[in-house]
């Protein structure tokens, strides 16, 4: 909890194990609905090809081209990694 926060103010962000009920039918997690059904597919279709070949269908991240794939029931798309996660402030604490 964070002093002065209330109760669901703050995003939940991808906390661990929260791919799971996108990959497998886990009993404790409520049904996907809406997009999710499409983003589980797409998940299960990028982890199986890296797990079949060994190569991963986007470019490896650089300092120099900080673009990671950002997979989302929005959509796939290309984000800055650095700027999505505040480097900057972090690296400066």
């Amino acid at each position: 909890m964070v002093p002065g926060a209330s109760p669901g103010s703050l995003p939940v962000g991808a906390p661990h194990l929260a791919e799971l009920p996108y990959l497998f039918d886990m009993a404790w997690a409520e049904p996907l609905t809406g997009h999710q059904p499409a983003l589980a597919a797409s998940l299960i279709g990028i982890w199986s090809d890296f797990a079949r070949t060994g190569r991963a269908a986007w470019k490896p991240y650089t300092p120099a081209s900080p673009q990671v794939r950002s997979l989302s029931s929005a959509g796939d798309r290309p984000t800055d990694f650095e700027a999505e996660h505040r480097y900057p402030f972090w690296k400066g604490l």
